[in-house]
C-alpha cells in the first residue's frame, strides 16, 4: 500500500448515516480532500476513486468495492458510498470496518480509515430492539426487534396467542385434543371421501371397520375375495381403488399382487383408458413392478388396438431378468403381429421433447462378467425377419426436442475394463437376398441456421492410454463374391452457394506425433491395379488441389495433359510454363568456364554426380561468350571433362551437361500400366449409375420418412 505523503493524502471530514423511524438507509456520506505530497490541494478536475471495505486494518479480504468518478474543486470532494454498489446484506455494521481508497491506478492509500459511529446512531442500539418493540402497536407477527425484552422462555400463555391462528399443521402428528379427535368428533363431522384414525368410527365406514394390518382372506369359487366397484359413469367419476404408501422401506408397495397358481398377480382390463396405472415419486422403485421367478413373464401387456404397456417417468419401463438357466433370459421382450396393412412394432420407444436433459428413444445397458467363448453381451439386440416386401427395421429410433440440446434417436455406449472389444454400436447385415445391404445408414434433416451442423453419422473416439484411436473405422471384407467392395461410400449433394464436400477432414496433434489429414493405403493383394487415391473431376475442375509441398514416391504420369508450372506475372495472372519431355531419363546441369591459353578442365559437381551415372556416355553443349570461336569437348571422364579452343584464347563460355539418371539408364518409352483413360471413364460411368440408383433409393426413403414420423 502507498503512504500518505507520496502522491495523495486523504482527510476524513465526516462519516455519518441517517436513521429513519421505519428503516435505516444502507448508504454512507463521505467527504475528503485530495492533496499532493506537500499538502497542496490537487488541481480541479475529475478523478477516478476506488473505495473498498475490509474487516481488518491490514490485509484481509475485500467485502465491498465501488468505483466512482468524482469532481474535485480546490481539493474537496463528496460522495455517497453504497448508492451505486449496494452493501451486501452480510455487512451489518455491527463490528469494526476499515475503508481503503485508491486514486486511479495508484496503489491503495495507507493506512486504512476505521469507520466510526455518529452520536445519534448510538441510540439506535436500543431503539431498534426492546424499547421500540414495547412502544409499537400490536403486530400480527413477531420479529427479532419486537420479541426482545418482555417475554421469558417457556412462558407464552393462551392470552399471548391470537385466536384462530393455531392450525392442525402447526402441531406434531401425535397431538390429540381431549375427545375432539376421536369418535365423538368424528360422529359430528360431515362424511369424508377417505378414512383416517379420527373418522374411522361411527358413520364414515358403512360395512366394516378395518384396522391397520387387517387381513381379508377366504375361499370363493370363480369370484374375487374383495371386489370394489365405482358405478359413477360420468366424466367426473373417481377411482375404484386408490392406494398411497409413504413408507421409506425398500419393499413396501402401495399395492402388492401375488398369485401362486397359474394366473396373474395383478390383472387389469379397461375399455377406453389404461387398465393398470402405477405412480411413483421415489428415486429407486417403480410405479408398476412385476416379478416372475418361474418360467413366465413379469409383466405382460396385450392390446388389440391400443398400447400393451406404457411407462412414464425417469424410467418408463424397466425390464430385468435373473436366474441360472441355460435358456434365454429377456429383461424386456416385445412382439408385434399385424395381418393387415398397418405398421407393426414389437417395441416402440419415443423420447418426448419436454425437459432440458438428454433424450433417448432407446437406452440399452448390459453386463457380463464371464467369458466362455460364445456368451456375447448386448445392451440392445434387435432383429427383423421380413416375410414380404417393404421396409424392415431391426432397430428404428426417433427422438424429438424443442430445446437447444442433444437429441439421440439411438445412443450406444460400451465399456470394457479388460482387453476385449467394446462397441458402442455394432451393425451388420446377412449375405442373403440380392438387394442393397447397408449395415449402418445415417440420415439427418435440418433447417437450422448457419453455424449449426447437420450430420448424418457422427463418430467420436478418445483413448487416454497408448492404444490406437479411430473416430470412424469402416471395412468392406469380401474374400468371395464378385461385386464391388467399398469401405466408405460417400454421396454429397448441394443446392446452395455454400461449398459441397464429399469428404472433409481436419486433423491436429498437440504433441510430437505425425499428422495426416488423409492417409490412404492400397495393400498389395491380388493381381488388379491398385490405387491409393483415385480422384476425378470434369475438365473445368480440379481432380486434386494441393496447397503445400507434394511428394511422390515412384512414378508420376499425366494422361493427355502437360506437366506445367503456374507462374504469376506482373498483372497478377498466372501462366503455364511447360516441362521438356524426353523418351529417356536425363538429368542436366549448367555452368560456366574460362579458357586459359586455349583449354580448361571442368569438374562435374560431386553432388550432381551422385544422381546420375557418369560411367555412361553423356552430352556436353558449349556456348562461347563475346566472340564466335570454335569450342570442343575432349576427354569425357567420370568426374570431369576438357574444353579446348583456339591456341592462346582466353575466352569464357557456358556449358550444359546431360547425363542419364542413375538406376534408369535402360528405360526408354516404358509402357504405362493400369487402366487407360477410356477404361477409367467406363468405370466412372458404372459408379455414376450405382450412385444415381442409391440416390433415388434414398429419395424414396426420405419421402416415406414423414409418414413414419407421424405414426
Amino acid at each position: 500500500m502507498q503512504p500518505h505523503n507520496l502522491f495523495f493524502t486523504m482527510s476524513l471530514l465526516a462519516l455519518c448515516s441517517w436513521l429513519s423511524f421505519s428503516q435505516i438507509p444502507r448508504t454512507l456520506s463521505y467527504q475528503g480532500v485530495l492533496t499532493d505530497s506537500l499538502g497542496n490541494p490537487k488541481p480541479d478536475g475529475s478523478y477516478s476513486l476506488t473505495f473498498r471495505l475490509y474487516e481488518a486494518e491490514s490485509s484481509g479480504s475485500v467485502l465491498w468495492t465501488e468505483v466512482k468518478t468524482l469532481d474535485v474543486e480546490r481539493g474537496l470532494f463528496a460522495t455517497m458510498l453504497g448508492d451505486q454498489v449496494i452493501f451486501n446484506p452480510t455487512i451489518k455494521f455491527d463490528k469494526p470496518y476499515w475503508l481503503s481508497i485508491q486514486i486511479a491506478s495508484q496503489p491503495e492509500l495507507s493506512p486504512r480509515i476505521p469507520l466510526t459511529a455518529v452520536g445519534y446512531s448510538l441510540y439506535s442500539l436500543k431503539s431498534d430492539t426492546a424499547k421500540f418493540a414495547i412502544s409499537s402497536p400490536q403486530q400480527p407477527f413477531v420479529d427479532s426487534a419486537r420479541i426482545a425484552g418482555t417475554i421469558p422462555h417457556n412462558s407464552i400463555t393462551s392470552q399471548k396467542i391470537l385466536d384462530g391462528t393455531i392450525q392442525r399443521v402447526d402441531v406434531v402428528p401425535t397431538f390429540t385434543a381431549p375427545y375432539a379427535d376421536t369418535a365423538s368428533y368424528a360422529r359430528g363431522t360431515p362424511a369424508q371421501g377417505y378414512v383416517d384414525s379420527a373418522r374411522i368410527a361411527g358413520t364414515a365406514v358403512s360395512a366394516a371397520t378395518l384396522l391397520p394390518g387387517a387381513n381379508v382372506s377366504g375361499t370363493i369359487y370363480n369370484s374375487p375375495i374383495v371386489q370394489i366397484t365405482n358405478n359413477d359413469s360420468s366424466s367426473g367419476g373417481g377411482y375404484a381403488l386408490s392406494a398411497k404408501n409413504y413408507s421409506h422401506s425398500t419393499w413396501r408397495p402401495a399395492i402388492y399382487g401375488e398369485n401362486k397358481g397359474l394366473s396373474a398377480g395383478v390383472y387389469g382390463r379397461a375399455d377406453n383408458w389404461n387398465a393398470v396405472v402405477g405412480w411413483n415419486q421415489s428415486d429407486n422403485w417403480a410405479g408398476v413392478w412385476g416379478r416372475n421367478i418361474g418360467g413366465g413373464i413379469g409383466i405382460l401387456g396385450e392390446s388389440d388396438n391400443g398400447i400393451g404397456i406404457r411407462g412414464l417417468g425417469m424410467t418408463g419401463v424397466l425390464g430385468e431378468t435373473q436366474g441360472g438357466s441355460t435358456s434365454p433370459k429377456y429383461g424386456f421382450f416385445g412382439t408385434g403381429q399385424n395381418t393387415s396393412s398397418g405398421s407393426t412394432y414389437g417395441g416402440y420407444f419415443k423420447a418426448a421433447p419436454e425437459g432440458s436433459g438428454k433424450h433417448y428413444g432407446v437406452y440399452g445397458y448390459a453386463e457380463n462378467s464371464t467369458w466362455t467363448g460364445n456368451n456375447f453381451t448386448y445392451g440392445g439386440y434387435f432383429e427383423t425377419r421380413p416375410l414380404a416386401d417393404g421396409y424392415h427395421y431391426g432397430s428404428y429410433g426417433t427422438a424429438t426436442t424443442s430445446i437447444a440440446y442433444y437429441v439421440c434417436g439411438v445412443s450406444g455406449y460400451a465399456s470394457n475394463a479388460s482387453h476385449g472389444f467394446a462397441y458402442g454400436g455394432s451393425f451388420g447385415t446377412s449375405d442373403s437376398g440380392n438387394g442393397v445391404h447397408i449395415a449402418l445408414q445415417g440420415w439427418a434433416n435440418s433447417s437450422s441456421p448457419s453455424g449449426n451442423h447437420t450430420t448424418g453419422i457422427y463418430a467420436s473416439a478418445e483413448n487416454s492410454s497408448n492404444g490406437e484411436v479411430y473416430g470412424g473405422r469402416f471395412q468392406a471384407i469380401a474374400w468371395s463374391g464378385t461385386g464391388k467392395n467399398t469401405g466408405v461410400d460417400i454421396l454429397t449433394t448441394g443446392g446452395s452457394d455454400s461449398s459441397t464436400y464429399g469428404l472433409y477432414s481436419n486433423t491436429f496433434n498437440s504433441s510430437t506425433g505425425k499428422v495426416y489429414s488423409g492417409y490412404f493405403n492400397a495393400e498389395d493383394y491380388g493381381t488388379g491395379t491398385k490405387y491409393g487415391v483415385y480422384a476425378r473431376a470434369p475438365i473445368s475442375g480440379w481432380a486434386g488441389y494441393f496447397q503445400g509441398d507434394l511428394g511422390v514416391s515412384n512414378n508420376l504420369y499425366v494422361y493427355g495433359g502437360t506437366k506445367s508450372a503456374a507462374v504469376q506475372t506482373d498483372d497478377g495472372s498466372f501462366h503455364a510454363l511447360y516441362c521438356q519431355e524426353s523418351p529417356e531419363n536425363w538429368f542436366e546441369d549448367f555452368g560456366e568456364g574460362h579458357l586459359i591459353n586455349g583449354k580448361i578442365t571442368i569438374k562435374i559437381d560431386p553432388l550432381y554426380a551422385q544422381t546420375v551415372n557418369t560411367s555412361t556416355t553423356y552430352h556436353v553443349f558449349l556456348t562461347p561468350h563475346n566472340e564466335p570461336i570454335v569450342l570442343a569437348v575432349a576427354n569425357r571422364r567420370a568426374a570431369s571433362f576438357d574444353v579446348v579452343g583456339p591456341v592462346g584464347s582466353n575466352n569464357s563460355f557456358s556449358y550444359r551437361i546431360v547425363i542419364k539418371r542413375k538406376g534408369f539408364e535402360n528405360q526408354r518409352l516404358t509402357q504405362v500400366k493400369g487402366l487407360t483413360p477410356a477404361e477409367l471413364e467406363a468405370e466412372h460411368e458404372r459408379q455414376r449409375v450405382t450412385s444415381s440408383q442409391h440416390l433415388q433409393q434414398l429419395e424414396e426413403e426420405r419421402e416415406m420418412r414423414p409418414l413414419e414420423n407421424n405414426r
